[in-house]
């Protein structure tokens, strides 16, 4: 979808390039594995249940859903924009900057989920009133965040223990991401 109140997600391969059928334009905002990837299916008029891999952006789409969902399952005060801004700001830049192929990177959740538990809603900027009509979608959406283009990907998370840190010395299970991986 090219619209600027939607997120327009580009799908990649497992080695981090652009997907020969992916969508690109303008209003690309972010990536996301689209390629080969594993996904539940059913046969036998839905008695039989199984595993298939498909290709295509209707792959990548549930990879930014799901990252939004866990986030905002997380950070419940944040608002859309607000959680939108994250996953762009914790995007892992392709290209050197934000641009018509990636949009501003490919998703990492552990990165986004790291900047909100540091940081607070107030990572991904302002909110906006009406929540998605303000939007401005591609490369123009989200606020300047706190992370440097440079930026690599967080460690895969090996358990949903809680652990503790400079910036969060009391950290709960409740709060604690649960086989995040990026």
């Amino acid at each position: 979808a090219s619209y600027k109140n939607v997120m327009s997600v580009a799908a990649v391969d497992q080695n981090k390039k652009k997907a020969s059928f992916s969508t690109y334009n303008s209003q690309t905002e972010i990536a996301a594995p689209g390629v080969d990837v594993l996904s539940t299916i059913t046969a036998s008029s839905g008695t039989v249940f199984g595993y298939a891999t498909y290709s295509g952006t209707s792959m990548a789409c549930p990879h930014v859903a799901g990252a939004a969902a866990l986030l905002w399952s997380h950070f419940p005060a944040c608002k859309n924009s607000q959680i939108r801004n994250v996953l762009l700001g914790s995007a892992l830049v392709q290209s050197g900057t934000c641009n018509t192929s990636y949009g501003h990177g490919i998703v990492q959740v552990r990165d986004a989920y790291d900047l909100l538990d540091r940081e607070g809603c107030a990572a991904g900027g302002v909110p906006t009133d009406p929540l998605s009509d303000n939007s401005f979608g591609g490369c123009e959406q989200g606020p300047q965040l706190s992370l440097s283009p440079t930026r690599t990907a967080a460690p895969v998370m090996a358990s949903a223990a809680p652990s503790t840190s400079p910036t969060n010395p009391t950290a709960t299970p409740s709060r604690s991401p649960t086989a995040i991986r990026n």
